[in-house]
């Protein structure tokens, strides 16, 4: 299978449907639980379960968003969680991928600058779930 090269400008984020301004980069992980059985009379594995699927990430900002400001001190809730949708889109073809997450809340917000001078806002997320469609 060949490498796929996605372009950044050419990627979105949206939060309800809504672009994401500022979005500097994004990562993101799925971490399966495992826990292993032990065998029978042996000091050997005898087989392993799985358990949730843990899915964290970070989006970095050009300064701060105030969409996500809004989601991290909500008071309520039931506002503070939200669906986001990851488009990456390569330039020289149609071909894309979209990972599409759900029930998502920011976990932390932290604020960095650099010698340049410019302010980047990093928010870390988790959700529920994650569903990748190329």
């Amino acid at each position: 299978m060949a490498v796929q090269f996605y372009s950044a400008n050419d990627s979105s984020v949206l939060i309800g449907g809504t672009p994401l301004e500022g979005v500097q980069s994004i990562e993101w992980k799925v971490n399966r639980n495992r826990t292993d059985v032990p065998g029978f009379g042996t000091q050997e594995r005898g087989g392993f379960n799985f358990g949730m699927l843990e899915i964290t990430g970070k989006i970095r900002v050009k300064s701060t968003s105030n969409e996500l400001d809004d989601k991290f001190f909500g008071k309520i809730p039931q506002e503070s969680t939200f669906d986001m949708s990851v488009q990456l889109k390569r330039t020289s073809a149609s071909q894309s991928l979209t990972a599409n997450f759900k029930d998502c809340c920011i976990d932390h917000r932290e604020i960095t600058m650099d010698v340049n001078g410019v302010a980047i806002g990093v928010y870390t997320f988790s959700a529920t779930t994650v569903e990748e469609t190329a």
